[in-house]
Formats: structure tokens, sequence, C-alpha cells
């Protein structure tokens, strides 16, 4: 086997041996090894060292910090189109809200200030009208 010298045998119960094999080897000592020729002591050593340089270079690496996602800048027309289609939303199930009629006049009011050049305000007054109906506003 390699690895293994004539003065060591290894037990391999797989091994079939004629009856002159085994009346030579009987008269070696047996030595644990595995199928490969390789001590177990060996093996068992070789772990211990992987295992040890494995835990040295995890703790002196830096950690590995996920990359930032890019936040993708909205517009503010992009915003007032995505609270009005919110605002939509939220009428449609809120229509029998006790303030729907306070919230439709909100949103009219969002729509023209969205279509011009106010959409700041826009965003605010769909706002005020979603919490009028009882809707937190998403907020990108």
């Amino acid at each position: 086997m390699p690895g293994i010298g004539p003065s060591r045998r290894c037990y391999i119960p797989e091994t079939k041996l004629s009856s002159s094999e085994k009346r030579a080897q009987n008269r070696l000592p047996i030595v644990a090894c595995t199928v490969s020729g390789v001590r177990k002591t060996e093996m068992r050593e070789l772990i211990i060292v992987i295992a040890a340089l494995l835990c040295a270079s995890a703790s002196t690496a830096s950690p590995v910090t996920p990359r930032p996602t890019k936040r993708v800048m909205i517009t503010r027309i992009q915003r007032c189109e995505d609270m009005q289609h919110q605002f939509n939303h939220a009428i449609s199930q809120h229509a029998k809200a006790k303030r729907a009629a306070e919230a439709r006049a909100l949103q009219k009011k969002a729509q023209r200030y969205c279509a011009g050049k106010r959409q700041a305000q826009g965003i605010r007054a769909y706002a005020e009208a979603l919490k009028l109906l009882g809707v937190q506003p998403i907020d990108r």
C-alpha cells in the first residue's frame, strides 16, 4: 500500500488475501489505517491543522459586507402618479368612510397641483386625503 512501509500493515476487512499472504502479514504489527493508507491519527492531525488555518484566516479577513443597493431617485411627477394610484385603490375600498367626500375634494385639489408645477403641494394633498380615509401613504 502506498505510504505504508514493510514494518506496518493495515487492517482492511474488504481485502481478500491468500493464506500465505495472511501468514506473512500476521508477523507485522497492525496499525489503524484508512483505505488510502494514511493513518487515522495523521488524518486527524491534518484536519486539526486545516481547521486552525481556516479559523485564523477567517478572523484576520475583513468581513464581507453586501453592497448597498442603489436607490433610484423618484421624481415628484412619479410620486404624484403613485399617490394617485394609491388613492384610487383606497377610495374604492373605503368609499363609505365618514370623510370620503372631504378626501375626494382633496384629491381634486391634488390633481390640479400635480398637473401644474406644484407637485410637492399635490403630494401633500394626496397624503392628507389618504389619511382622511384611514390609509397610510406609501413612501418609497
